[in-house]
């Protein structure tokens, strides 16, 4: 019986239909969401796919909540207290396991029987296709921290489309520099809060103290250094307990907001490479961190991978579980903590040196606080400081840095900042660092030793060698094989051929290096030298380096006391052996 058509049956259908619009009504901080109606409620399209993922991809890109980086897409989640975190949608090829779910803050998919969360199938498709990557904009630099761009223009918090920078984190105002006065201690020439929190720790020497300086003024320049690479910082200790950790932990404070979690060092290449991505992967922050690297007595730390990975201006690590590639920009920053320990040559090349040293027990000292929450709490006047000296050195001209480095370009401009800022002493500790950390400086020295002991005691000086005593690399190996230099490698090698160019390499990246060494009575400083002959090959050689120092005995000098004369060792040349050479070292 069909329902009478009276004043009341309107007003009462009015009514219920009111209250549905109620019922389906935003409620107070309900969100806007896009609509996409070309779906169908299983799997398929109402209208012509190519139609909704143009639509559907428009709609992301204008949001500027879902980006492009290195081929892979990531969502900008934003909680409150504008504590915004960058998540993966897709890793390369492959979307990542819920990207539906973060695309639901964004869109929904309307139906006929009412309204449904974007569905997975469609998830991968719109991920993948080409119409999306096509028009999303592509993030250059990632920091949760500001920045300075290409331009040494500072980059608060939000997305700077132009430079390609997104920040997430605190907004910082530079500090005006104050010069400090000339001939003050380095950690008096700081700003107070910087010097605050720098002051507990045991630099070795000043030179120690401006490193970290100006490692902590690259994290808030690393949009400019992708391309031409930083160095990675050596932490090195004379003993546990010195606060290597610590710097490392104040280090990630200031760059990404958080107490990062550091890793141990392992020298499996492959293992090392997994670690990696998954730090980056597990959205730990920039900031990588490798623990009191440890090697086995008589080693050193030795990874082509973590070389490879520091200078690089791509990151490219393998997905666990698949044969994928995760790529992103190597706007991360390094750094290893170590106890006097041994590097190889190429990581201590990469590498920015900050010591310290403490003499005694380290559990006795006692930091003024703690230093990780004072970084924690004081972050934003901290990076101020920070943002504070590369604006005055702007002011000053940008004048350079002297000291050069591997990182040629990061060295000049970060030297510049700390010598317009006062602090000449950086990086002037390289040559020692170099020493200190390079393992091939032990073996320079053990055959350095070695040819002295041969030649005789109390050499003070060494007369012009005749042309013939001079030694090529199949000449030297027996000397290497008596010094027991290299002694695994020439047992390995099972020619006189091999053996002579394993000789030759450990000269070609030796050559240069000054070593000190004592015999008796006396102290040479000798340095590694080469000379060019004829048909391309070359004789090995050291050479002394300043007058031999004697060793005082006490009391007035004996006859046993004063230099012998000189004797000639046989792999031994003369200071005045290089003359009219044609190839200078």
């Amino acid at each position: 019986m069909a329902c009478p058509n009276t004043l009341g049956h309107q007003h009462a259908n009015a009514l219920e239909a009111a209250m549905e619009a109620v019922a389906s009504a935003p409620l107070p901080g309900a969100r806007d969401l896009y609509k996409i109606v070309g779906l169908k409620p299983g799997c398929g399209f109402r209208t012509t796919q190519e139609n909704t993922l143009i639509e559907v991809s428009d709609f992301l890109s204008g949001t500027k909540r879902v980006f492009a980086m290195t081929g892979s897409l990531y969502f900008e989640a934003r909680w409150k207290n504008e504590n915004h975190e960058l998540l993966p949608l897709t890793e390369g090829g492959t979307v990542v396991p819920g990207a539906e779910y973060q695309l639901a803050n964004l869109m929904v998919c309307t139906t006929e029987n009412g309204e449904l969360p974007v569905p997975k199938w469609f998830t991968d498709l719109l991920l993948r296709s080409e119409p999306l990557h096509d028009k999303l904009p592509e993030i250059k630099t990632y920091a949760r921290r500001p920045v300075f761009d290409q331009e040494f223009v500072f980059r608060n918090p939000g997305w700077h489309p132009v430079v390609g920078i997104l920040v997430h984190g605190p907004a910082v105002d530079p500090h005006p520099w104050q010069a400090p006065a000339p001939g003050l201690p380095a950690i008096e020439r700081l700003p107070p809060r910087l010097k605050a929190l720098l002051s507990g720790f045991c630099f070795k020497t000043d030179a120690d103290l401006a490193n970290l300086v100006g490692f902590l003024l690259t994290a808030l320049l690393v949009s400019r250094y992708v391309e031409t690479g930083k160095p990675i910082a050596l932490i090195n200790g004379n003993q546990p307990g010195v606060g290597k950790s610590l710097i490392a932990r104040v280090v990630g404070v200031l760059a990404d907001g958080v107490d990062p979690p550091l890793v141990p060092f392992t020298p499996d290449e492959e293992e090392l490479r997994k670690t990696i991505s998954a730090h980056l992967r597990g959205g730990n922050g920039s900031v990588i961190g490798f623990d009191n690297a440890k090697v086995a007595a008589g080693g050193k730390v030795d990874s082509p991978a973590l070389e490879a990975l520091v200078s690089t201006a791509e990151l490219a690590l393998r997905i666990l579980g698949k044969s994928e590639l995760a790529r992103r920009p190597n706007d991360a920053v390094w750094l290893l903590t170590m106890n006097d320990t041994r590097a190889s040559d190429d990581l201590v090349r990469r590498g920015l040196p900050i010591c310290l040293e403490y003499e005694g027990d380290p559990t006795a000292r006692k930091f003024g606080g703690d230093p990780v929450k004072y970084a924690r709490t004081q972050r934003v006047e901290l990076l101020g400081e920070l943002a504070g000296m590369i604006d005055f050195w702007t002011t000053k001209g940008r004048p350079t840095g002297v000291v050069p480095h591997r990182f040629n370009e990061w060295a000049s401009e970060v030297g510049g900042m700390l010598l317009a800022c006062g602090f000449p002493e950086f990086l002037t500790n390289l040559a020692d660092a170099a020493v200190e950390f390079s393992a091939a400086s032990d073996d320079v020295t053990a055959l350095a030793e070695h040819v002295v002991k041969q030649g005789g005691a109390g050499l003070v000086h060494v007369p012009r060698r005749k042309k013939d005593e001079e030694l090529t690399a199949q000449q030297w190996v027996p000397v290497f094989v008596a010094a027991q230099v290299c002694e695994d490698e020439l047992a390995g090698a099972k020619t006189g051929k091999s053996k002579a160019t394993l000789v030759g390499q450990f000269f070609a990246r030796s050559v240069g290096k000054v070593v000190t060494v004592s015999h008796k009575d006396q102290t040479l400083t000798l340095a590694l030298r080469a000379k060019s002959l004829r048909a391309k090959s070359k004789a090995y050689f050291f050479e002394v380096v300043g007058a031999p120092a004697v060793i005082p005995s006490g009391g007035a000098a004996k006859d046993e006391d004063k230099p012998l004369p000189p004797t000639v060792p046989s792999a031994f040349a003369t200071a005045g052996a290089t003359e009219g050479n044609d190839e200078a070292w």
